[in-house]
């Protein structure tokens, strides 16, 4: 063939559009004729060799999966940082509400002497803590997995995530039961503060006062003392233990007005052996009172209880 009529097909053939014969004629040409190999070069240089129909299917379909694989990626980025502050958001309120809780409780209900309160109710009284503590608890133990294993363990993460919805949940009613059925009281052991009371108690406390010495005897040895006061929404109960040896002529002094004591409702008294019983309540406040002597040893030994609703 003809140079121009060659140089006319060259555009045909880098498309791919020439018969089989007319490429074989277009290749031999090519191979023998200089000025049009030339002016193919020129031309395959400029323009790109098409794409055959599958080659150009393939790369649609790479493409889409490279989008679809990074609009994945996207959103499960999106989902863990919204998870994590979620549970930061968790964390922050769930502790605050924790640390406001107990302030609350101990503040509101006056414990003088605060402490932990587990001999009444005691499974309740830790199930109520637990339920309280639950969403700061789940949420601190994600955010620590999700900051030490960034890439890994996502399923545990997003599983505890789900977890924490009813944790809150949780966490009210323990909350909630913090001021209904506080896990405080108020207790001491510190003979110093011997008929130092909370002040809701006080008048109950005076009523028991007239068993109890107006303070610890100078002369008194092995000198203990125990007094505890748990209030809930409902009901306040206390008790107050105090014991000591004393001489024997302000034993059988003590034994003596105790013995003649009027104050005294529904009065019993027992002997066992060495010891020497005297139990009765005090009104109008309803308070149990009891106080043990022991004449071998020269001990006395006084107890004083009271519950009653609000």
């Amino acid at each position: 063939m003809k140079c121009e009529i060659i140089r006319d097909l060259l555009p045909l053939y880098i498309e791919n559009l020439c018969s089989e014969e007319s490429c074989r004629e277009v290749e031999a040409h090519l191979a023998s004729c200089g000025r049009c190999r030339a002016e193919y070069r020129n031309m395959t240089a400029e323009v790109p060799v098409a794409e055959t129909d599958e080659e150009r299917v393939q790369k649609i379909l790479k493409e889409a999966d490279l989008f679809i694989n990074s609009k994945k990626e996207v959103e499960r980025s999106f989902v863990d940082r919204a998870l994590r502050v979620f549970n930061l958001i968790v964390f922050c309120l769930a502790a605050v509400c924790n640390v406001l809780a107990a302030a609350v409780v101990i503040f509101g209900y006056g414990l003088r002497y605060p402490s932990v309160y587990l001999d009444y109710k005691g499974f309740l009284q830790i199930f109520i803590i637990l339920y309280a503590l639950c969403p700061t608890v789940i949420s601190l133990v994600n955010l620590c997995i999700m900051k030490r294993y960034p890439g890994r363990k996502k399923i545990l993460t997003r599983v505890l995530s789900g977890v924490l919805v009813p944790a809150v949940l949780a966490g009210l009613i323990g909350t909630v039961s913090l001021f209904l059925i506080p896990p405080f009281c108020s207790a001491t052991f510190r003979i110093t503060a011997y008929m130092k009371v909370d002040k809701d108690v006080e008048d109950s406390v005076r009523a028991a006062a007239v068993c109890f010495p107006a303070a610890v005897p100078e002369a008194a040895e092995a000198a203990v003392y125990h007094y505890s006061k748990f209030s809930t929404l409902f009901e306040d109960s206390w008790e107050m233990e105090a014991g000591w040896n004393l001489p024997k002529q302000e034993f059988e002094s003590e034994k003596k007005r105790i013995s003649e004591l009027r104050a005294l409702s529904r009065k019993s008294e027992t002997k066992s052996g060495t010891e020497y019983t005297v139990s009765g309540m005090v009104y109008p406040e309803g308070v149990s009172v009891t106080v043990i002597f022991d004449d071998a040893a020269g001990r006395i030994e006084y107890r004083a209880y009271f519950s009653g609703s609000k």
